[in-house]
C-alpha cells in the first residue's frame, strides 16, 4: 500500500513539473515577440489657398466664385482726392500721356465695393499686365491701342466701357475745394457694377483656366514660412518720379509696418500731401512697394495724343521695398505675352540675376512702372547712406498745361 502512494506522489510531482517547465517555456516564447506599435495617422497638410491680390489666405468672407475687378481711376491732380482706393488690394501707377499718370484699382470682390472713381478711360500698359486674370475691366472710353488690345484677345465680354453703369457726381470738389470739370465726377459702386452685369449678362462665375498664373507673384507661404527679410539695405523714404509733375513718395509708418503715400501737388510753386480716401478718410498705406523701369515712348504715329507705350516685352530692372529695406530686381513680362503676369529675380551687383523667382511679402500692393529715363530722379533713403542721388537740373510744373491739355482731350465713350 505503501509502495502505492508513493507511486502516486511520484506521478503527481512529475505531473507538476511538466506543467511548470510549460509554463516557464509559454512565458519566453511570449517575452521574445516584438511589440509592434501602432502607425500613426498621418496629419493632414493645410491646402494652400491664398487670395491671388495679397498672397493672404482667404478669410472668411471670401468670394471664390466672383471675377477680380480692376477699375481705371482718375489721378489727374484737379480730380483728387479719389474715392475707394483704400478698398483696393493692388493698385497700379503708370504714365498715360502729357506727363500725366493713371491709377488701376483692383478688387477681389465687386460687391465689396463701396463707391470707386473718378474713372477715365482704358489704356493697353494697365490692361496687358491683368488680362492674364480675365477680370471685368471698368473703364469709361478707352485709347485706339487699347480697343485693338480688347479685339485681339476678344475680350468685349468683359470689358465695360461705360465705368461700370457709372453715374456723375456734379457737385464734387477737389482738394482746393474747386468744382470739377465734368470728365472729372465719374463713379461707380457695388448696386451699380450688378446693374451693368445683369443688363449685359456679364459672366461674373470664375473658373480659372490657367493655374500657373493665378498668383501674380510669388507669394511667401503663409503656412510655414515667415516674413523675408530684404537684402539691400533701408528704404525707410522713397520718392518716385513718373514725370516732372507727377510723382509719389512713400514713408515707412513702422507701427503698422507699411508705407504711407504721399503724391506731388505742382500749382503753388509745389507740395506733398498724403493720399487719402476721400470716401473714408484713410491715408493710402501698403506693405509692398515695387518700382519697375521700363522703355516709355509714344506710340509711332499716335503723337498727337501722346499715347504711351510701355514696351514690356524687354524686362528691366526695379525696386521691391518691404518693412523698411529694399531688394533690387530684375522683371520680365513672359517675354511679352499678355497673358502672363510679372516675374520677378534678385538682381546682382553686377548686372546678372537669379534664376529662381523671389518670394514676395504678404500684403497689398503699390506697382509703378516709371519710363528707364525717370530711373535717375527716383531715390530712396533710409539708415544707409542715400543710394541714389536725384540728377540736377529738374524744374518742377513745367508740364502743368500740357498734362491738363492731354487729358481733357480724351474722348469718353458714348
Amino acid at each position: 500500500m505503501k509502495r502505492i502512494v508513493c507511486l502516486l506522489l511520484a506521478l503527481i510531482m512529475a505531473a507538476s513539473l511538466l506543467v511548470a517547465c510549460g509554463k516557464e517555456d509559454n512565458s519566453q516564447a511570449e517575452a521574445s515577440v516584438p511589440t509592434v506599435a501602432p502607425t500613426p495617422t498621418p496629419t493632414p497638410e493645410p491646402p494652400y489657398d491664398p487670395n491671388p491680390l495679397t498672397g493672404e489666405p482667404k478669410d472668411g468672407d471670401y468670394n471664390d466664385d466672383v471675377r477680380l475687378t480692376a477699375v481705371m481711376v482718375n489721378n489727374i491732380v484737379q480730380a483728387r482726392p479719389q474715392r475707394g482706393l483704400s478698398g483696393a488690394e493692388m493698385l497700379f501707377e503708370i504714365k498715360v500721356e502729357g506727363g500725366i499718370t493713371r491709377f488701376m484699382a483692383l478688387f477681389q470682390d465687386y460687391e465689396k465695393i463701396q463707391e470707386v472713381g473718378p474713372i477715365r478711360s482704358a489704356r493697353d500698359q494697365f490692361f496687358q499686365l491683368i488680362v492674364h486674370w480675365e477680370p471685368l475691366y471698368i473703364h469709361d472710353g478707352e485709347s485706339v491701342v487699347q480697343s485693338q488690345y480688347v479685339r485681339a484677345t476678344n475680350y468685349d465680354w468683359l470689358n465695360s466701357k461705360n465705368a461700370g453703369n457709372g453715374y456723375r457726381d456734379r457737385n464734387r470738389t477737389n482738394w482746393a475745394g474747386q468744382y470739377v470739370d465734368y470728365e472729372h465726377t465719374e463713379y461707380t459702386d457695388a448696386e451699380h457694377i450688378q446693374q451693368y452685369i445683369d443688363n449685359n449678362s456679364t459672366p461674373m462665375d470664375f473658373t480659372y483656366n490657367n493655374p500657373d498664373s493665378y498668383n501674380y507673384f510669388n507669394w511667401l507661404d503663409y503656412r510655414y514660412d515667415s516674413p523675408r527679410q530684404l537684402p539691400d539695405g533701408s528704404a525707410l523714404d522713397i520718392t518716385i518720379q513718373h514725370s516732372q509733375s507727377y510723382r509719389t513718395a512713400f514713408s515707412f509708418d513702422e507701427s503698422s509696418g507699411q508705407y504711407v503715400m504721399s503724391q506731388y501737388y505742382y500749382p503753388n510753386g509745389g507740395s506733398w500731401m498724403e493720399t487719402v480716401d476721400e470716401l473714408n478718410g484713410e491715408t493710402l498705406k501698403f506693405t509692398n512697394v515695387f518700382v519697375l523701369s521700363a522703355d516709355i515712348y509714344t506710340y509711332p504715329g499716335h503723337e498727337a495724343k501722346d499715347l504711351q507705350c510701355v514696351d514690356y516685352a524687354k524686362g528691366g530692372t526695379g525696386y521691391y521695398f518691404y518693412n523698411g529695406n529694399v531688394e533690387k530686381v530684375y522683371w520680365e513680362k513672359g517675354q511679352g505675352a499678355a497673358h502672363e503676369p510679372i516675374t520677378l529675380y534678385h538682381l546682382n551687383e553686377d548686372g546678372s540675376h537669379s534664376s529662381e523667382e523671389i518670394t514676395v511679402n504678404l500684403g497689398k500692393c503699390y506697382i509703378a512702372v516709371i519710363d528707364n529715363d525717370e530711373t535717375a530722379f527716383c531715390s530712396y533713403t533710409g539708415n544707409d547712406p542715400v543710394v541714389e542721388e536725384p540728377v540736377e537740373g529738374t524744374t518742377e510744373g513745367t508740364v502743368e498745361g500740357t498734362a491738363e491739355t492731354a487729358d481733357t482731350a480724351e474722348t469718353p465713350a458714348a
